[in-house]
This record gives structure tokens, C-alpha cells and sequence, in this order.
């Protein structure tokens, strides 16, 4: 069975954001690796030639070759892998900011989108206290 490639499927926009996202804040953690890695696997795209084939900015993002939902689910995924460290970098939301108006999603959904996530975080962080009333 021959392995996919990233040229022109679907995947490689979400592996390619997925990456950008990571390299954002100026590192790469080992659990960002391992996460898409594990996505890249899922997708029979093999590990060596991913990071390999990653430009340095949007330019390989094409709005009308990804659904609303699956443009959704790149952004959702990217702003989890950029609080992976407990952080949320101004490099790293205006990177968000840049590829969500790339998949053609409107800044008021992305606002939404990503202030459920920072609620989320904040909650799972204060279930984590060992002395939460």
C-alpha cells in the first residue's frame, strides 16, 4: 500500500497548519511533535517527509478546497496545540488570527470559537488545583 503524500490533499493543509502552529511561539515541545505525529499517522503520511514539506508562512492555504467544518476543526486544533505549553502567545493568536481569515472563517467565529477554548482551559486548570472548593 503506497503512503499518501501532502501534495494537494486535504490533510496536508490540516498537518501544515498543525505545524506552523507549533513553531510559532519559537519552540516545539515534545508533546506538540507527538501530536502530530500521531495525526500525520492517522493519515498514512509518513513523519520524515512532513516536516519536511512545511513553507514558512499561509501561502499553501486554499479557503475553498476545505469545508466550514473541517476550516473549524484546523483552527480549534491549532489553538489547542498553542496553549500545549500553558501559554497563548501574542505570535501565536496572531498566527491563528491570519489562517482563520485564510479558511474563510469570520473573525466573530473565531473570537467565539476561541474564547470557549480559553474557558475550557481555565476550567480544566482549576479542576487541577488540589485545594478547589
Amino acid at each position: 500500500m503506497r503512503k499518501k503524500t501532502l501534495a494537494g490533499s486535504l490533510g496536508s493543509t490540516y498537518l501544515r497548519c498543525l505545524i506552523l502552529m507549533a513553531k510559532a511561539d519559537g519552540k516545539i515541545l515534545p508533546e506538540e511533535i507527538d501530536f502530530i505525529n500521531l495525526h500525520a499517522a492517522a493519515m498514512g503520511v509518513e513523519e520524515r517527509v512532513l516536516w519536511s514539506e512545511v513553507p514558512a508562512d499561509l501561502s499553501f492555504v486554499d479557503a475553498a478546497a476545505v469545508s466550514p467544518e473541517m476550516a473549524l476543526q484546523i483552527i480549534k486544533d491549532c489553538i489547542f496545540l498553542a496553549n500545549a505549553d500553558g501559554e497563548y502567545s501574542p505570535n501565536e493568536r496572531e498566527l491563528l488570527e491570519l489562517m482563520a481569515g485564510r479558511l474563510g472563517i469570520r473573525q466573530e467565529a473565531f473570537e467565539r470559537l476561541e474564547a470557549r477554548l480559553i474557558g475550557l482551559w481555565r476550567l480544566v486548570d482549576r479542576m487541577r488545583q488540589p485545594d478547589r472548593p
